[in-house]
């Protein structure tokens, strides 16, 4: 094995690594970007159950009234 092979070894390991921690953040961005949307999905959730557990209070004043 001469110089030129050992360093084409270095610089495809040293590839490889950098490949990998591109990877590794990638996939860190992607899985915050899915713990955001779910937590949103999940706020759009609370919120309407919200508002349904209101009109359905008001409708039961309204019943209790009558």
């Amino acid at each position: 094995m001469n110089t030129s092979d050992i360093q084409t070894q270095a610089q495809g390991k040293s590839q490889i690594l950098k490949d990998k921690e591109a990877t590794e953040l990638r996939s860190q961005e992607l899985q915050t970007e899915f713990q955001q949307a779910n937590a949103e999905e999940y706020q759009k959730g609370v919120d309407s159950n919200k508002t349904r557990l209101s009109k359905l209070n008001d409708s039961n004043k309204t019943i209790i009234r009558a």
